[in-house]
């Protein structure tokens, strides 16, 4: 059974956010990026109720995997898998976040994100 980590970052909850709040948010998050650049990326799931696109990152020679919600995405361009995963996350240019892999093609447009990552008990 995988377990969260403590090195779990959320954007916190939805609403207003201010610029310089984003960038807050994202502090923690290009730390566990560089930890699993390089994985194997997949599209796991786009939940309609919640509206929620969660991306999960996993390597063959470590345990665990990096869990990459997207709440609330606004644009998916992606192929549903692909390997050599360069993922940076950023603020956009209105109020929500731009998740990019710019080799693999991958920009998501997205209200909110959240970050975890899960090690093998």
């Amino acid at each position: 059974m995988a377990t969260a980590n403590p090195d779990h970052v959320s954007t916190g909850p939805a609403g207003p956010r201010s610029p310089d709040r984003r960038n807050d948010m994202l502090r923690h998050i290009p730390a566990l990026l560089k930890r699993w650049q390089g994985a194997d990326a997949l599209l796991r799931e786009m939940t309609w109720s919640h509206r929620t696109l969660r991306l999960v990152l996993q390597s063959p020679d470590r345990g665990g995997f990096l869990s990459i919600a997207c709440i609330d995405p606004l644009y998916i361009q992606a192929p549903v898998s692909w390997s050599g995963a360069d993922i940076e996350i950023a603020v956009d240019d209105v109020d929500g976040f731009l998740l990019v892999d710019a080799q693999a093609g991958v920009r998501i447009q997205t209200g909110n994100v959240e970050v975890k990552e899960f090690n093998r008990a």
